[in-house]
């Protein structure tokens, strides 16, 4: 096979670059080049592909393809994806920032379901971060903006241990419905469920298995839902015995968990005014200033969350905050 030509030490970023062949099918001959920058002219492809050995007389069926797209700070708009400068004007998908179906989707939900909300008059849906991905992904593209193509990633979520794909219908379900988005039968198949699991616990209370309280015994490693005795385990279903093995094994961590929600909440109960004046607060960098005056948080908690913006910051932001209130009952 002949090689590609190589260039000079100088010039060359690494000394090889791996590519991966991927088949597109069982029942076809096509192949995908993986690994490969192909958002090029299509003469310019051809040519890059053919330096590859084993790929020198590889033919073209589809030439490869990229997506550039103009956005709009996120940081100009509310966490329920209004925009600030336009009234009952609302953004959701690649125009905030973001890559993803799934993250356009669930803007264009949010979006969406905010904007009939304020058509009737309704107080405004924001899920919190300890409420849901779609609340964390919402909360970073008002607080933080973005610099390059946003994606939801777990790692994102402080509280992903809260946040977990057995318990997301226990979670969400409820505010659907409250909502008027879900159907009857499932708000209701949801409701089951969490009557299921509050009767698992209270078994894992009140039996006794192998000397020991269930609840105990589950938090053994070695100890799993399907080592249950049949008349034990026929009670429920394995999705309500997994959730409750869950929550037990790891009930020092997510206890934890909640409890650092709980000072957090405090600080996103504390409002700030909207026309509040920041450059009155003496000691507050230049940086911070210019980003809260820019972004306009809503609340201590997210003022706290904006890059540049330090604990002492806040600090000095709540001393005034404390000074207007008591100036102004």
């Amino acid at each position: 096979a002949r090689r590609p030509p190589v260039r000079p030490p100088s010039q060359a970023h690494h000394g090889r670059h791996h590519v991966f062949i991927e088949p597109e099918g069982y029942e076809t001959d096509e192949v995908y080049v993986n690994g490969l920058f192909t958002s090029l002219p299509p003469d310019v492809q051809e040519k890059l592909v053919h330096t590859i050995p084993g790929l020198e007389d590889a033919r073209f069926i589809r030439y490869g393809y990229a997506v550039e797209y103009d956005f709009c700070p996120p940081t100009q708009l509310y966490p329920t994806f209004e925009t600030k400068r336009v009234e009952h004007l609302y953004f959701a998908g690649q125009i905030n920032g973001t890559s993803g179906y799934e993250e356009a989707a669930g803007q264009g939900l949010l979006a969406g379901v905010n904007a009939a909300l304020k058509l009737h008059g309704k107080s405004a849906f924001v899920p919190r971060r300890s409420e849901a991905y779609l609340g964390v992904m919402a909360d970073d593209l008002v607080t933080k903006g973005t610099t390059e193509p946003y994606r939801m990633f777990t790692s994102r979520a402080e509280y992903r241990l809260l946040l977990r794909q057995d318990n997301c219908d226990l979670r969400l379900t409820p505010a659907a419905a409250a909502l008027g988005i879900v159907t009857p039968e499932r708000a209701q198949r949801t409701r089951e469920k969490a009557d299921q699991l509050a009767a698992a616990h209270k078994l894992a209370r009140e039996s006794v298995l192998e000397g020991i309280h269930l609840e105990k015994w589950f938090r053994r490693p070695e100890n799993t839902w399907p080592l249950l005795p049949i008349d034990i385990r026929a009670q429920f279903p394995s999705t309500i015995w997994g959730l409750l093995e869950t929550n037990l094994k790891y009930a020092g961590y997510l206890d934890r968990q909640q409890d650092q929600v709980a000072r957090s909440a405090r600080m996103e109960e504390s409002p700030i005014p909207a026309t509040f004046d920041y450059g009155v607060i003496k000691g507050l960098k230049k940086e911070a200033q210019h980003k809260l005056t820019t972004i306009r948080p809503q609340t201590l908690g997210q003022a706290g969350r904006i890059q540049g913006v330090t604990p002492a910051d806040v600090a000095l932001l709540i001393v005034m905050l404390g000074r207007g209130s008591k100036q102004h009952p």
